[in-house]
């Protein structure tokens, strides 16, 4: 009986940390240009995957809203200043 009770519970810590999703919310973004002053904003968003060679990749999706709530429509690029979907897997390593 303690054997089938210590091996749920390790079923069920393997089971939670393997299914592992993360929500993130940054409260604040920025992209603009104003003009007259000459001054621009941007934002980078850096994504790594620090698992292992030859894991399967981890997927993700980058959703931006406005203050209001509303779809935040601006286009992303990536590190060579291509542009890149909002959507994305990365490899481990």
């Amino acid at each position: 009986m303690k054997k089938i009770v210590s091996s749920l519970i390790f079923i069920l810590f393997a089971a939670g940390i393997c299914s592992a999703q993360t929500v993130l919310y940054f409260p604040q973004f920025v992209d603009g240009f104003q003009p007259a002053a000459g001054v621009g904003w941007i934002s980078a968003i850096a994504v790594t995957n620090p698992a292992a060679l030859g894991t399967p990749a981890a997927s993700g999706t980058i959703t931006l809203t406005s203050d209001n709530g509303t779809p935040l429509n601006l286009a992303l690029y990536d590190d060579n200043d291509q542009p890149a979907g909002n959507t994305f897997q990365l490899a481990g390593g």
